[in-house]
């Protein structure tokens, strides 16, 4: 099995452990080719330009970084320079173009945390404690165009206890993604990872 080039496109520390197990023991399944992620942006009382997390973890392993203000022509191409097998998406802050989507060779997947097709948009875990749910989890989805509305491959669940908050749910789907990626990553080098539609 070959390993899959992967472009990952995120601005949210919440995908800090997932990259993490790519760049280590994921790294036998695939390897980061490339990070997207937001512009920098003003931050704090300041209001000095920072880069985000996920920029400083891919500048830390010598990644090429792309930070488009929008996704267009010229960020399809950077894309396509990369040669992806597959983008993987989790909270990137950009809606994706259907050329975009396109583009890598085993299409865009993304973790969305939530069990599909509950809680949808923006704020799904926020949602699932403030509705008193007792589970909630991570989706890996095809991307479509419309909204978190895309066929599910495999879902990794978190119990929501008493004392949960959102912040320490937001920890526990954190490293959900890991154990979701490590069974459905092969899969997908194999041909074997099936989509069924929300």
């Amino acid at each position: 099995m070959s390993v899959l080039r992967l472009v990952f496109l995120g601005s949210d520390s919440i995908a800090l452990p997932l990259l993490d197990w790519l760049a280590g023991a994921g790294s036998d399944v695939a390897e980061v080719v490339g990070v997207f992620t937001q512009p920098d942006r003003p931050a704090g009382r300041g209001q000095q330009v920072v880069a985000n997390e996920i920029k400083h973890w891919a500048l830390g392993r010598g990644l090429p970084v792309h930070q488009p203000e929008k996704i267009d022509g010229a960020a399809q191409a950077d894309l396509v320079a990369l040669r992806p097998d597959v983008a993987l998406v989790m909270a990137y802050g950009h809606i994706l173009p259907d050329p975009f989507i396109a583009a890598p060779r085993l299409g865009t997947l993304n973790l969305h945390t939530s069990l599909l097709p509950r809680y949808r948009g923006a704020s799904p875990i926020q949602t699932a404690v403030a509705g008193g749910e007792r589970e909630t989890g991570v989706s890996l989805m095809r991307i479509v165009r419309q909204l978190d509305a895309g066929p599910v491959a495999d879902v990794e669940r978190v119990a929501i206890t008493s004392l949960d908050t959102a912040l320490s749910i937001e920890a526990k789907l954190s490293e959900a993604c890991v154990p979701l990626l490590a069974r459905t990553l092969p899969r997908l080098a194999r041909g074997e990872l099936e989509f069924v539609e929300q």
